[in-house]
């Protein structure tokens, strides 16, 4: 329902790769959560956007 008027659906939560696959599943574009990233403080954050934004 949310892609037919062109939007992205991001899910939080993946803390695995099985619930990555399964996020990935049911159509999410994007997928956030312990298996991505620990929470960082913004200094740390920046950095790894940066260096993830390379690959």
């Amino acid at each position: 329902m949310t892609h037919k008027p062109g939007h992205f659906v991001s899910a939080e939560g993946a803390g695995n790769e099985k619930q990555r696959q399964f996020l990935l599943s049911c159509g999410c574009d994007k997928i956030q959560g312990y298996l991505i990233a620990r929470p960082l403080n913004e200094e740390i954050a920046i950095e790894f956007l940066e260096s993830y934004s390379k690959r």
